[in-house]
């Protein structure tokens, strides 16, 4: 059939991320560092299994039902005592909706508060479903340039005065970003949200990582700084407790909540009251705070692996910072090094990683010299190892220049 399908159908990008998951699939030896999956180890299945198997013998058609919209209310009212005794944000005047997944709410937001043209700000480098669903809708997706510190705010300032009164929102992951793993210190939070207010902008602060710290000292919320309610929170419990489930929510000012949820039952209803229930009755089974600091004690111990590992055996010309929690190290490449060849060298060594060009905000603008690397999906044995064949690439490649380099 001959079809003709619209613009936004037609330009949506192939990610990157998925093209190295199928050349891995045909590469059984390979040791893949671009899968961004929680750690099979930190996931508590024998207690997920115990639950569902209660949940089902206990009222099995309550789980064969709608559930209500609202989403299921022992577990959002676990989800506000988290968000406000653990994170210190305050519940007057703001509200939850649950969402499948986090991601879920990247779709909503374009389309809730943006008309097409509207300009959308975001890192230079950042999570491709964060700004392909704002330019699947129409908008324009202006990148800020990035330092050690995370979004640059005057470059911040300038790309929303260049924006001709356009802007809607600003894009951020705070903590541990996807890609480059950087924590934005509480200062330069202060100084983006005062620039928000002064243009009038919203924030959709999402923050899928921010409770896998293992190092360093927690860092305030966007949302906490939040006194004018443009600050759209987004969690999940994907990472903290199974990502198949799809158990994410949004939490804001009730304003903005509240069109988002209209729009979100428009389209697909209400969440699956099953994995709701899941859920909650997990959790209720774990002690939050022991149960929390085992991820971070597990993820600790995997990243630490890699920071060796990759001190050990790649070339010096390769230089990273340590993270302090989430699930990514941002590896720089040597700015004489092309990526692409890079990848490949790895893939004649039977390792995958995936360049920052996948995570590019304007690929056109700049595709960075850097490789994400994901520490928590494979197991510690073969983080050592895939590390040692990266580090063997890394040296063969700096001889290939530099004999390149002697001839021409």
């Amino acid at each position: 059939m001959n079809y003709n399908f619209p613009n936004k159908t037609m330009n949506s990008p192939i990610s990157e991320i998925r093209l190295a998951l199928e050349k891995m699939a045909s590469m059984p030896n390979c040791i893949s560092f671009g899968i961004g999956n929680p750690a099979p180890e930190a996931i508590p299945e024998d207690e997920i299994v115990t639950t569902i198997k209660e949940i089902i013998a206990d009222n099995p058609m309550k789980i064969l039902q709608y559930g209500p919209f609202s989403g299921y209310k022992p577990l959002a009212d676990y989800t506000l005592d988290t968000l406000i005794n653990y994170l210190g944000l305050k519940q007057d005047d703001n509200s939850l909706t649950f969402l499948n997944g986090s991601g879920h709410g990247l779709g909503l937001m374009p389309r809730a508060f943006c008309n097409e043209g509207d300009v959308v700000f975001a890192d230079e480098f950042t999570f491709p479903n964060g700004i392909n669903a704002a330019r699947a809708v129409g908008c324009v997706v202006k990148s800020i340039k990035m330092d050690e510190y995370g979004m640059i705010p005057t470059e911040l300032e300038k790309a929303i005065l260049s924006s001709n009164g356009k802007g809607r929102y600003i894009y951020i992951i705070p903590n541990f970003q996807n890609p480059t793993g950087l924590t934005i210190p509480l200062e330069r939070r202060k100084v983006i949200y005062d620039i928000a207010s002064k243009h009038n902008l919203l924030i959709y602060e999402d923050d899928p990582y921010g409770a896998i710290r293992f190092s360093g000292k927690q860092v305030p919320a966007f949302k906490s700084l939040d006194i004018d309610g443009r600050v759209i929170f987004a969690g999940s419990y994907s990472k903290v407790l199974s990502a198949g489930l799809r158990v994410g929510y949004l939490y804001g000012h009730n304003s903005l909540i509240s069109k988002i949820a209209a729009l979100k039952a428009s389209s697909d209803g209400q969440m699956p009251i099953f994995n709701q229930m899941i859920v909650y009755h997990t959790l209720e089974k774990l002690d939050y705070k022991p149960y929390i600091q085992s991820i971070c004690d597990t993820y600790g111990k995997k990243c630490k692996i890699m920071v060796d590992a990759l001190t050990k055996y790649c070339h010096p010309d390769f230089t990273f910072k340590e993270p302090e929690g989430g699930m990514f190290l941002w590896l720089n490449l040597p700015h004489y090094i092309n990526p692409i060849d890079f990848v490949d060298k790895c893939l004649e060594n039977d390792v995958c990683v995936i360049t920052s060009k996948g995570f590019a905000t304007e690929p056109e603008k700049n595709i960075g010299h850097s490789l994400r690397l994901n520490y928590t999906a494979i197991s510690d044995e073969n983080i050592d190892e895939g590390i040692k064949r990266l580090g063997k690439a890394s040296y063969d490649i700096i001889t290939s220049y530099n004999k390149y380099m002697l001839v021409n």
